[in-house]
């Protein structure tokens, strides 16, 4: 098995929490260097995990011994440098949103064709195992035909936020977003805009703002409800079927399926668990 060499671009949280830990579990992949504009920081990763090169540059550090990079930086400092690491001839793998500009990701993406190169959006519940196991209930034809999708996201301030995320139009919308689009886009296929309703507003000296999305797809419709300013912190994805409904708790990675033909119990959501884990 060949060993892949990696790079980490950016040292911040989601490098730090999600890219460096998921690539040292990989038994064929080497994190080999890191670059940030934070040296210190880059110095304080490098340490923690082991990582042998630390750049400032962002030229010698795509010109040092690395076969890919995962770029874990803000969304607009993406095309620059999704564009470099293409140029020097990287496969690449990025957070989401991948641009901030439709016509930046596209342009993007046919560089990536033409120097056959991989270029990768972290779409990352795609590959949890409660989506997985819902798609294949789907295909299965337990569920029949898809009626429609949605996606529900109520997010607290109190949770660990970027401070940059202002900063995007949309603000924490605009980062976060992105996780329901593709998760429906995943069941209904390529999907247009019908409708989006957009409320902000402070109660209790506390901003709340809401976002109800409505999207057209090949197999179906979907609805994107999302609440930043909630109590709580939860995201869900359900999908309604002619046979059932599929429900799925994306913290949790749990998957439920209801047919409409069985008796909604306790026992039997129990076993649904047991039967689709």
């Amino acid at each position: 098995m060949d060993i892949i060499k990696v790079g980490i671009i950016g040292s911040g949280w989601v490098a730090e929490q999600r890219h460096i830990p998921a690539f040292k579990r990989i038994k064929n992949c080497i994190i080999s260097a890191i670059y940030s504009l934070d040296k210190e920081k880059a110095e304080k990763l490098a340490n923690q995990f082991s990582i042998p090169y630390v750049f400032n540059d962002l030229e010698a550090f795509l010109n040092s011994s690395i076969d890919c990079v995962t770029i874990c930086t803000p969304p607009f400092t993406h095309a620059e440098l999704i564009y470099a690491s293409l140029l020097a001839n990287k496969h690449v793998m990025v957070e989401k949103p991948m641009t901030m500009k439709e016509e930046e990701g596209e342009e993007l993406e046919e560089l990536a064709l033409q120097k056959q190169l991989i270029l990768m959006p972290v779409h990352n519940f795609l590959f949890c195992d409660s989506i997985l196991k819902a798609k294949k209930i789907y295909e299965s034809g337990r569920l029949g035909k898809i009626l429609g999708v949605g996606g529900i996201q109520w997010s607290s301030w109190q949770r660990p936020l970027p401070k940059w995320y202002k900063d995007l139009p949309g603000g924490l919308f605009f980062d976060e977003a992105p996780h329901l689009i593709y998760l429906t886009q995943y069941f209904i296929g390529e999907l247009s805009v019908e409708k989006v309703w957009h409320e902000s507003k402070i109660i209790n000296h506390q901003s709340l703002e809401r976002w109800e999305v409505i999207l057209k797809g090949k197999k179906g419709n979907g609805v994107l409800s999302i609440w930043l300013g909630a109590p709580i912190s939860e995201w869900f994805f359900y999908v309604h079927g002619t046979e059932g409904t599929i429900i799925v708790d994306i913290f949790r990675d749990i998957m439920f399926f209801y047919s409409k033909e069985i008796k909604r119990t306790p026992l039997y959501l129990i076993e649904t668990i047991v039967k689709d884990s």
